[in-house]
């Protein structure tokens, strides 16, 4: 590193093509830097420790940038829905599961009827009907293992989302495209792969 001291004096000093010229203001006085060592160590310092700020920066925006996946990272489609022991599926409808690194968003339609069309003034009741049949969650998840845990910000059902109320799915398997979420009460979800890594 070379530096030009252009000017000494009692009162202050500068720096010829240095960009530490602000830094070192406070070293103004004659007795701390009237000896060219002196400035030269303090100087050397400074660009030392602004070297390992910046690389320590570099190194933190680099991991920042790096995406966070799991292995149900994607968008996922409810495909087969079994309970209990009863072999039978039920009709699963048409669901939606997204996963990224941290959140997941559930939305869809559950039953084989479609929902009929409201009026131009619908009824409480007509409301009723058209919303019973939409199933809507969306919060953050957590994996230990093959147990799935899920932390609801926003349910349909208000009480799942008080503290304390996850939802926790005993296992689930990933195959290629295919994933399998075992239920609490026994059954099981099956949904195969729209979109992500594989």
């Amino acid at each position: 590193m070379e530096f030009l001291i252009k000017r000494i004096d009692d009162d202050w000093f500068s720096l010829h093509s240095s960009p530490f010229d602000e830094a070192f203001r406070p070293y103004k006085d004659e007795e701390r830097v009237r000896e060219r060592g002196l400035l030269c160590v303090i100087l050397s310092r400074r660009e030392s420790q602004m070297k390992t700020l910046l690389s320590l920066f570099v190194l933190a925006s680099i991991a920042a940038a790096q995406p966070t996946t799991t292995a149900l990272t994607g968008v996922w489609q409810l495909t087969d829905r079994t309970f209990g022991r009863n072999p039978a599926s039920t009709n699963p409808g048409t669901v939606l599961w997204i996963f990224t690194g941290k959140y997941y968003s559930v939305v869809g339609l559950t039953g084989d009827k479609p929902r009929p069309d409201l009026s131009a003034k619908p009824t409480d009741a007509e409301r009723l009907a058209s919303l019973d049949a939409i199933q809507t969650e969306t919060g953050t998840y957590e994996i230990s293992g093959k147990k799935l845990t899920l932390h609801a910000i926003v349910h349909r059902n208000p009480t799942m989302m008080k503290v304390g109320n996850a939802h926790e799915y005993p296992s689930f398997a990933v195959d290629g495209d295919k994933l399998t979420i075992t239920l609490s009460g026994g059954g099981t979800m099956t949904m195969k792969r729209l979109e992500g890594q594989r």
